[in-house]
Parts: structure tokens; C-alpha cells; sequence
């Protein structure tokens, strides 16, 4: 699992097998409560008037603490699910950011917090038996998912934007600006991506699970 996203799928996958047979059904899996280095890399740009600010973390490191999700079956649709997931996360990394304004460029780069927090998504999940694991597309997905990050950038930024807002005709409004790189928005694939999860990565109960109510076999494409 190299994204955010496959977090995400794999635990949908984990239980899909459980909700089959309830209106809701809300589970918990230990399993995928590990650290994962490198899950951000371009976040979403973030624009006021003449001011552009792309952000970037190159280097991250996020603990999943633990996870929560409930699915409830999608009536005439084998095997696709409506999921609600939560997960506590925090981590730490680095941040950059790019910024343009009134004909200028410039970039900060600082050391980035993730303070505990709990993300949440809410999407539709179709699951697959294919050769050596599982696979997962998004029939639903969030475009993003917004994270709150803590940095000594965010400082800087802002200062330089108030400074740069003071020069005749600059048209720079900094207002806001604090916030919005400080909830910054990590983009995530569309309806439709596929996902693969190894039978190693699960334990042979939760595979045995899994075989019973997954669809047949497909060819691992």
C-alpha cells in the first residue's frame, strides 16, 4: 500500500464480507495500524486572487493509530458497498511550498507536524478475488481528503504575504491564507481506480473470509 487511498480500500475490503449481512455494520482492524513513510507528495494548490501557493511534502511519515468503518450493502449492486471510514492518524515530515504573487516567486520549506486528528471519507467500494490477493475499485471516491498540519512555514508565509500586500497595487489579500495552508487538501484518485491488496497482507482467517463472499476469481490484470 503506497497511498492514502489504499489504506482506505484495504479496510473497506477487510469487511466487506461483514456487512453483507446487515443494514450496518461498524468494524475495527488492528492489522493496518502500522506507519506509512511517504504517503503525500503534491497537495492541491490553493489560490487567493494573484496569489498561487502550490504545497508539497516530500518527505512524511503518518501513524495510523486506529480505524473505524461502517458499510452499509448497496441494494441491486453485488459486492459494492456504501463506506463510511475514520482514522486517527498523526505523523511529521517536511513541507514546501511554491508561492507566486504580483510577479514574484518564492519558496519556504520548514519541518511539517501532523497533530492527532481523525480523517474521515465516505465512498463505494466494489471487491474481487483475483490470482495471489484482492481488487478493489472505487465505484465512489472523495476528490480529497483535508489534512491539518503544523509548521513554522505557515508563519513565514503569512508575514511575507502581509508584507507584499502593502506594496501599491499588489491586489494581495492575505486574509485566511493561515488557514488554508494549514488544512491542506491531499488529492485522491477517481471513481474507478483499482487497488490491489496481497493475500500476504492478511491473516488466513481474514482471507478465508474474504474467498467466501468475494466475487469468482478473475484474472489479476
Amino acid at each position: 500500500m503506497r497511498d492514502l487511498v489504499s489504506i482506505v480500500v484495504a479496510v473497506t475490503m477487510l469487511v466487506t464480507v461483514s456487512a453483507a449481512n446487515a443494514a450496518d455494520h461498524a468494524l475495527t482492524f488492528s492489522l493496518l495500524n502500522k506507519s506509512y513513510t511517504n504517503l503525500a507528495g503534491d497537495l492541491e494548490p490553493i489560490t487567493q486572487g494573484p496569489l498561487t501557493v502550490r504545497p508539497s511534502s516530500p518527505k512524511n511519515v503518518l501513524v495510523l493509530k486506529d480505524n473505524r468503518l461502517t458499510l452499509r450493502p448497496v441494494t441491486g449492486q453485488a459486492g459494492v458497498q456504501d463506506a463510511h471510514l475514520e482514522l486517527d492518524v498523526l505523523g511529521k515530515g517536511w513541507l514546501v511550498a511554491d508561492v507566486e504573487a504580483a510577479g514574484v516567486e518564492t519558496r519556504f520549506q520548514d519541518e511539517l507536524s501532523i497533530p492527532p486528528q481523525t480523517l474521515s471519507f465516505d465512498g463505494q467500494v466494489r471487491l474481487e478475488r483475483v490470482d495471489g490477493g484482492y481488487r478493489a475499485t472505487a465505484v465512489q471516491a472523495p476528490k480529497h481528503v483535508e489534512v491539518v498540519v503544523k509548521s513554522k512555514l505557515l508563519e513565514n508565509l503569512v508575514s511575507w504575504c502581509e508584507s507584499m500586500s502593502a506594496l501599491p497595487f499588489s491586489g494581495l489579500d492575505c486574509n485566511g491564507l493561515e488557514r488554508s495552508i494549514s488544512h491542506v487538501a491531499l488529492p485522491l484518485p477517481a471513481a474507478g481506480a483499482t487497488y490491489f491488496l496481497a493475500d500476504s497482507d492478511l491473516t488466513a482467517e481474514e482471507r478465508g473470509l474474504l474467498d467466501g463472499f468475494s466475487s469468482p476469481k478473475q484474472p489479476n490484470r
